[in-house]
């Protein structure tokens, strides 16, 4: 786990069973993310503002829904378009229906893109991947789907 945990500064952090970091000696396990006194200060002061603004109860009340806005719009859709939404709290995916040509999901964030809205089409199936910051607003999340929502009407006419 790295990314976020010390909001950009370089730190990592391992989660295993204990029976395999027993098998590790001590020193083993270092490297560029492995921390610093810098480092840990930034993820101690990340962790406070996260757990102070509530970060964690915003992503999932704000997860939930940006999920049941993408319900929504694959209910408008219909099975034609839009297969699945899936993931947890605001690491969303949303996978378009196997009858979609490859390439439509590119062509969607594309789409979503020139309105203002960044998506990431990812995986061996046509996908696009919401990932809003743990600060995202209701109305930026609303504004998303709507942007979404057309982009996607463009695309698949």
């Amino acid at each position: 786990m790295a990314k976020g945990l010390a909001s950009g500064f370089p730190l990592a952090a391992l989660a295993a069973s204990s029976s395999l970091t027993d098998a590790q000696p001590p020193g083993s396990m270092g490297g560029t993310y492995a921390g610093n006194a810098v480092s840990c200060a930034a993820a101690v002061a990340t962790q406070r503002v996260i757990r102070e603004e509530g970060l964690v109860e915003n992503a999932a009340a704000q997860g939930a829904r940006l999920r049941a806005a993408l319900g929504e719009v694959a209910a408008r859709r219909g099975e034609g378009v839009v297969r699945d939404v899936r993931g947890h709290g605001c690491m969303l995916g949303l996978e378009l229906a196997a009858s979609q040509p490859a390439g439509t999901a590119k062509r969607v964030a594309q789409a979503c893109a020139a309105r203002g809205l960044l998506l990431l089409n990812c995986s061996v199936y046509e996908t696009l991947r919401f990932i809003p910051p743990l600060t995202v607003a209701p109305a930026e999340v609303d504004e998303a789907c709507d942007v979404f929502d057309a982009a996607l009407a463009e695309v698949v006419a």
